[in-house]
């Protein structure tokens, strides 16, 4: 198994998501502001989507949300 790409965050990854469209979504949350941000790849070749990407909802949302 290869990988294709590598995901690092300073932030503490807290849910990952694969779409039925190929997409790799990860919710991640920063531990002191409780703020939550989400980065989406492609995986057949690991491009970047978006990254750090927020709702106007900053606190109380999920995944599910950008899904």
């Amino acid at each position: 198994m290869k990988n294709h790409f590598a995901y690092k965050s300073p932030a503490q990854i807290w849910r990952i998501l694969i779409s039925d469209s190929g997409r790799l979504i990860i919710e991640t949350r920063d531990t002191n502001t409780k703020e939550v941000f989400y980065q989406c790849f492609n995986l057949e070749d690991g491009e970047k989507i978006f990254s750090d990407f927020q709702l106007e909802e900053k606190y109380w949302t999920g995944i599910e949300s950008v899904y």
